[in-house]
Parts: C-alpha cells; sequence; structure tokens
C-alpha cells in the first residue's frame, strides 16, 4: 500500500481517509528513521549519524504484517501514476 506522513512527532501515516496509522501501528526500516553505524577508517573507528527520518508530506511504500495489525514502512515512494 502507499501512504502519506501526516505527522512525524509522533508518526502518524494515512493510507486512506478510512485508514490513519499510528506509530504504535508502523514498523520502521533503516531506509526512513536516522540511526547510527560504525565504520572503519585509517584514522580508526569512528560513528556516524545516518539522517533519513521521514518528513510530513512524504509519500511512502507500506508492507502489510501481523494480519493487518501493523504496517513494515519499506521506503519513500514516488506517486502512483
Amino acid at each position: 500500500a502507499f501512504g502519506k506522513v501526516i505527522s512525524t512527532s509522533p508518526l502518524a501515516v494515512e493510507v486512506d481517509q478510512k485508514l490513519k496509522l499510528s506509530a504504535s501501528q508502523l514498523i520502521l526500516t533503516n531506509a526512513v528513521r536516522d540511526f547510527k553505524v560504525s565504520v572503519t577508517t585509517d584514522a580508526g573507528t569512528k560513528e556516524l549519524h545516518i539522517h533519513l527520518a521521514l518528513t510530513p508530506g512524504e509519500r511512502v511504500l507500506l508492507l502489510c504484517a501481523d494480519g493487518g495489525q501493523k504496517y513494515i514502512i519499506l521506503d519513500r515512494a514516488e506517486a502512483p501514476s
């Protein structure tokens, strides 16, 4: 399914006019959230902060899980034509 981010704090996604998903119903992948990762360089190990958090108005690609009780936000999506 496709959805639209309507709020980020707390996170909420609208799938259609009848279905609005709250943060407790959403599972985020690393493609749509901020996270930290450790990398090793010649100078040693460093921690990088990756900024990929969603913003209001973005369209997202959702996968229904747990019998429709949860939705996984897989990635950002272009508007379907």
